[in-house]
């Protein structure tokens, strides 16, 4: 079945739907899950067992930036998915344990609003 659910109250859209259209002036301009339009493309956060080294944050990793969080966790921003799978065999090869590795996620209501300036820019040209 099949349920359309218009609101402007996205944090309970995001809670409730399967899939989301988002619409700009009576034009689609984003559909897909809640995931899909969610995930931060690229961005990753990583938990590591210990202090990272100043030699692994400001060291050299071509296509991808590293961000500091705490002593033990980064974001990492990557060209694509190789480039985190070098970076991650840099950090075992140095001893370190990786907890965790999430991908970044906005809110429904960051990426809508993101969006919806993007369509904005696009119609002003």
């Amino acid at each position: 079945k099949t349920i359309f659910l218009n609101s402007h109250l996205l944090s309970e859209v995001e809670l409730m739907t399967d899939r989301v259209a988002i619409l700009n002036k009576g034009r689609l301009i984003q559909e897909g899950t809640v995931e899909e339009l969610t995930a931060e493309k690229e961005s990753y956060e990583i938990v590591i067992d210990k202090k990272l080294s100043d030699e692994i944050i400001g060291g050299y990793f071509p296509g991808l930036s590293i961000r500091p969080i705490t002593e033990n966790k980064i974001v990492v921003h990557i060209a694509d998915r190789k480039v985190l799978n070098s970076f991650i065999d840099t950090l075992r090869s140095r001893e370190y344990l990786i907890e965790s590795i999430v991908p970044k996620k906005n809110s429904l209501e960051d990426t809508f609003i993101s969006l919806i300036q993007k369509s904005e820019e696009k119609g002003s040209k």
